[in-house]
């Protein structure tokens, strides 16, 4: 079947932004199919129970390229940038021989629609479709804006998202922020959740398990992010949470953890608070009945708010 849009999705987060635009093209009478290519144990199966899901057609393929990150810190420790290296050698090896059909499969399964959009420009899957056919750059996040290295022939070069001559337009909701070497490609994105209808809504809060969420009289998020693959590490950062929950508790705060999907939830149990979704995107309290589902949001990076002006009346971010 031919559809008018196709949405190409790596993460809940794209997945939850690719549900919410297609209702928009829904409501002018145009099919839509959203295509999620999840990392095989980064997907939560009861987000694709969507039997209710009336506006778009949905497929969940998982797939095994893990990409593995050697960090500085892994230099100076040989086992484990042995262990690292090895495992980035053999996870090539194994896509050597998966290789072909998967990415033939892949592209065969998008020629036919009309607008394909990516949420992403440099990665395993999106650049061999690039090579392929013309697509739409839709903004994933602060990433969108920053440079990323690319090799072209035997030189590598900082590229912005969106400058592949195969990316059609690009579509940020800060326009102004848009490298010279794209804004000809830039259109605005409009991220307005609350003309979403109610039955929509509702669906989407029970996909996502966010139905029964009732905000608390006096409440605060504490959100993570993806320690482990940084330079910093979890472990010391686990410290730091843990005294930011204990403070809020002692302030009077309901505190509630949401960590980044990348993370394990495990060692954020042991805070206190009610643990959040680690998966679960954030963007999913926009559609909830109240102005904001919490009264502080508190993040380490501000990144990790970016966006997100539905979730608190009251930010604070230690590191911009």
């Amino acid at each position: 079947m031919t559809f008018d849009h196709l949405y190409l999705c790596y993460t809940p987060q794209n997945y939850f932004k690719a549900l919410f635009l297609a209702h928009e093209k829904y409501e002018r009478g145009e099919s839509v199919r959203i295509l999620a290519l999840f990392l095989q144990g980064r997907e939560d199966l009861a987000f694709f129970r969507t039997e209710k899901v009336y506006w778009a057609e949905i497929e969940l393929r998982l797939h095994k390229n893990k990409y593995i990150r050697i960090l500085p810190a892994d230099l100076s420790n040989p086992l484990s940038y042995l262990r690292k290296a090895s495992r980035k050698i053999a996870g090539r090896l194994a896509r050597t021989f998966r290789r072909r059909a998967e990415l033939r499969a892949l592209v065969d399964s998008v020629m036919d629609s009309g607008t394909l959009y990516l949420f992403l420009e440099s990665t395993y899957f999106s650049s061999h479709l690039l090579k392929h056919r013309k697509c739409t750059l839709i903004e994933e996040g602060l990433s969108a804006y920053k440079p990323y290295f690319s090799r072209i022939g035997r030189a590598a070069r900082a590229r912005y998202p969106g400058e592949h001559p195969s990316v059609s337009e690009v579509w940020l909701r800060y326009p102004e922020r848009a490298n010279k070497r794209v804004l000809p490609k830039v259109k605005p994105l409009v991220l307005d959740y609350e003309r979403l209808p109610g039955q929509a809504r509702n669906i989407l809060l029970k996909l996502f398990g966010l139905s029964d969420f009732v905000r608390e009289p006096r409440s605060a998020i504490v959100v993570g992010q993806a320690w482990s693959q940084s330079v910093v590490g979890s472990q010391p950062m686990l410290v730091h949470y843990k005294k930011v929950v204990d403070w809020l508790s002692a302030q009077g705060y309901s505190v509630f953890v949401k960590p980044h999907p990348s993370e394990d939830p495990g060692p954020y149990q042991e805070m206190g608070g009610t643990l959040l979704n680690a998966k679960m995107p954030l963007e999913l309290f926009a559609l909830g009945t109240e102005p904001y589902a919490f009264d502080v949001a508190l993040s380490f990076l501000e990144s990790s708010l970016v966006g997100a002006s539905h979730l608190a009346e009251v930010y604070e971010c230690y590191l911009t």
